[in-house]
């Protein structure tokens, strides 16, 4: 069983959304999901909820609002600040690692493409101790 017991994830690709989902649920089916599909609508139900998610997995690449302006929006909102952000998403530059860092990204983790490697890492991630989890 994990630590975290609730995540968002903020995700414009369908099929990533349902795939990272079925892993979570694979590795641990008591945790909590909730998914958005871009920065705008995950702001928004942020702001909704009352009991806010222990963990946040957000793509970099969406319509509206992208991962970085999200990011940098709720790590200057008191109530968000500290949810831990884990970006996920399909680049593997280390200048993206680098500036999602910067703007307080937790950790960074491309997406891979075998399944069971996605279950590996949601599973390293959920069963990390993170601060507010």
């Amino acid at each position: 069983m994990s630590k975290v017991k609730s995540l968002l994830l903020i995700d414009d690709d369908t099929d990533d959304k349902e795939l990272f989902l079925e892993a979570v649920s694979e590795v641990d089916n008591s945790v909590t999901c909730f998914s958005a599909k871009d920065g705008v609508e995950a702001i928004e139900l942020l702001h909704q909820v009352k009991e806010q998610p222990h963990l946040i997995f957000l793509d970099l690449n969406m319509p509206r609002m992208d991962g970085r302006e999200f990011l940098s929006r709720i790590k200057k909102e008191e109530r968000l600040k500290d949810i831990p952000v884990v970006v996920y998403t399909t680049s593997k530059l280390e200048k993206d690692r680098d500036e999602t860092k910067r703007l307080g990204a937790a950790d960074f983790m491309s997406k891979p493409s075998v399944f069971e490697e996605l279950c590996r890492q949601i599973e390293s991630m959920l069963n990390r101790e993170w601060e507010n989890a």
